[in-house]
């Protein structure tokens, strides 16, 4: 993908360190482009290499598609020098951490407010609320990072992308184990730094929530402590004490204790009022209130007036199967919630108890449920409780359980009076959900994402349904 920012030949070496193997051929300025399938005349070609491919296999192919130059890996070209016929090639010994470095060095040449972001669940939906209130705070100045870029190669495009007018942009920071949201943020160094809250996702790889709250406190790595601010979850305890041992300079909690009563509209829609102003926002749970309170404390630290970006909150809608009510399509009497973008223990209780405690006019409530993701030896026990726990609450008329990861839910929810199905298939989901419960019905999807219950919505339709409704 080719980036927006543009760098002179000296500003390719200053950013990269990198040494000039082959003789040089003057050129103005380049943009940066990863892809040899979208690569076009003048970009400059980085090499990434995946699991299943190695970008320095592409360069003589960048070559013959126009790109002024390109890097390359040291070692790769010890075992391919012939590529030193081509001009402008330099040489490094890291193209991923290149990358890093030149969103670096792009960083430095802006203006713009970094605001990084991280967290075990709510970071995607706290990022795309953010930056709807500082597009109310910025018009056109505000940019985020798309979709859910927010690994190394996700982190070095979005900083390359900053525009030269951009005013704040908020970058989204996940991880697969220790020290990687620590090499996000040295690379990005931001302005403000927020962790939404700690929950078992990635306990499986970490082993325990302490070692979770030390990989979500890296964030503040690269705040420089006399100007930056931390800003994280205070009604979290645990990662309060975590994230004061991490970061010095000014921190910054959130807490439901900051707001007056929550008041659930007929609507669906939250009110809440924060500092003698009233905010409205449009998802349901007290979790979004949360998420809405680390926006609205960005927004204090940045100097933006709470009421100028109040009303923003009330038209939010976090898409991409995040909460994603709709009706099913030739179904007029049954509806879809898609919240199935990602689970894990924490925001599978959130998520589900919001369904439970939400009223929707009369239609019965229908959970399908599927396995939570990276929880290692310990995903049975977080299955089981999970079971354990829905039968200690009131709310649903029934379940379906997705996949066999999710046994041991079904399992303990069998011990109880509420109607319990096993699904293997999105096909024999939708067939029970249609047999059992073919009108009048909302049902709620929550998994994580390798069990695609997003398909479940489309196979509803009735020319898609693999079970006709007498």
């Amino acid at each position: 993908m080719k980036s927006q920012a543009t760098f002179t030949w000296q500003a390719l070496l200053d950013a990269t360190g990198g040494e000039l193997i082959s003789h040089y051929r003057v050129f103005d300025l380049v943009a940066i482009d990863t892809d040899t399938r979208t690569l076009s005349n003048g970009a400059f070609f980085l090499p990434l290499t995946g699991e299943n491919f190695n970008g320095n296999d592409y360069i003589e192919a960048a070559y013959g598609q126009g790109a002024e130059g390109a890097f390359v890996a040291k070692a790769y070209l010890e075992t391919h020098p012939d590529l030193k016929r081509f001009p402008n090639l330099i040489a490094v010994e890291d193209p991923l951490m290149t990358y890093l470095k030149l969103g670096q060095y792009h960083r430095h040449r802006s203006q713009a407010k970094i605001i990084a972001i991280t967290g075990s669940s709510g970071k995607t939906t706290t990022k795309e609320m953010l930056f709807q209130m500082l597009q109310v705070a910025f018009p056109n100045q505000a940019q985020r990072t798309e979709k859910n870029f927010n690994n190394e190669v996700g982190v070095a495009r979005t900083l390359l992308d900053i525009l030269p007018d951009t005013r704040a942009m908020v970058v989204e920071m996940g991880m697969r184990g220790l020290n990687q949201i620590r090499l996000l943020s040295v690379h990005a160094e931001p302005d403000v730094s927020v962790i939404t809250n700690i929950g078992p996702a990635h306990i499986g790889l970490l082993g325990s929530l302490e070692a979770i709250a030390r990989a979500k406190s890296e964030i503040f790595e690269g705040l420089d402590p006399k100007t930056g601010v931390g800003i994280i979850n205070g009604d979290d305890p645990l990662l309060v004490e975590v994230a004061s041992r991490s970061w010095s300079g000014q921190m910054e909690p959130f807490s439901l204790h900051e707001v007056e009563e929550i008041h659930t509209l007929a609507n669906g829609k939250i009110t809440f009022d924060y500092d003698s102003v009233t905010f409205t926002l449009g998802l349901p749970g007290s979790h979004n209130v949360m998420n809405a309170l680390a926006c609205i404390k960005v927004c204090e630290t940045l100097g933006i007036p709470l009421k100028q970006v109040a009303d923003a909150l009330a038209e939010f809608n976090a898409g991409g199967g995040r909460w994603e009510k709709q009706p099913v399509e030739g179904r007029e009497t049954l509806w879809v919630i898609n919240d199935a973008y990602n689970a894990n223990p924490s925001s599978m209780r959130v998520s589900l108890g919001t369904f439970m405690d939400t009223q929707y006019q009369g239609l019965k409530k229908i959970a399908v449920i599927g396995p939570m993701a990276e929880l290692g030896d310990f995903s049975q026990q977080y299955h089981r409780e999970l079971g354990e726990w829905l039968i200690n609450r009131d709310g649903l008329d029934g379940l379906v359980v997705f996949g066999h990861e999710a046994t041991p839910i079904a399992e303990a929810v069998s011990t109880s009076t509420l109607p319990v199905f096993k699904a293997e298939s999105h096909a024999e989901a939708v067939s029970l959900l249609l047999h059992n419960w073919p009108s009048e019905t909302i049902f709620f999807l929550k998994a994580s994402r390798e069990s695609h219950l997003e398909e479940i919505p489309l196979l509803l339709k009735p020319a898609q349904a693999p079970y006709a409704v007498p």
